[in-house]
């Protein structure tokens, strides 16, 4: 059985729409079978998985930056820009490893979060009137803390020090990421 389109209602006509379209089952059972050369238990079984809830904790986000670092060393991130394959390769193995299953877009997102986070992070290294702890984390007041995040949210992620990734994300981001230390305007001097 197919589903043809029905155009139904006005025209749309001078409305700037479109008409409407109503569906109608049609059997079109000819008792030709199409041929089917793969099995549908292996074709697209990715696409028939439930998506997971996003469960972002420490420890899987630190499984994520490992995947993009084997996926930059491997050359699937160039001129700064994630290849396609990149992605779907962290994303298949992200699942491998935490049996949490996402799609692109969801870890596309994730990444570029991170992305922010370790923005943010270099931005709080270079501030001035902030202390550090035994382990490097940045320390400092709570009335500079609360207005700082008034306007970088992820600042709250320093809070209680360092992730544990954040190495991971200084080799993700190192060379690609802005924040803010120089500005070149083209043009003569």
């Amino acid at each position: 059985m197919r589903v043809v389109a029905r155009r139904g209602g006005s025209n749309g006509a001078g409305t700037g729409r479109q008409p409407q379209v109503a569906p109608i089952p049609v059997d079109d059972d000819d008792g030709i079978e199409e041929d089917e050369d793969e099995d549908e238990n292996t074709l697209n079984q990715h696409r028939k998985m439930p998506k997971s809830k996003a469960n972002w904790t420490d420890e899987n986000t630190y499984i994520l930056c490992e995947l993009a670092c084997e996926e930059i060393e491997d050359g699937n991130f160039t001129a700064k820009v994630w290849t396609s394959q990149g992605y779907k390769n962290i994303k298949e193995k992200y699942y491998q490893k935490t049996k949490l299953w996402h799609p692109e877009r969801e870890v596309k997102n994730k990444i570029q979060n991170l992305k922010g986070v370790y923005n943010d992070w270099v931005w709080l290294q270079k501030q001035t009137g902030c202390g550090r702890g035994k382990h490097g984390e940045v320390t400092t007041t709570t009335a500079w803390c609360e207005r700082e995040i008034k306007s970088r949210t992820n600042i709250k992620k320093f809070r209680k020090g360092n992730p544990e990734y954040i190495g991971l994300l200084h080799e993700i981001f190192h060379e690609v990421a802005v924040d803010g230390t120089f500005a070149y305007v083209p043009g003569p001097a």
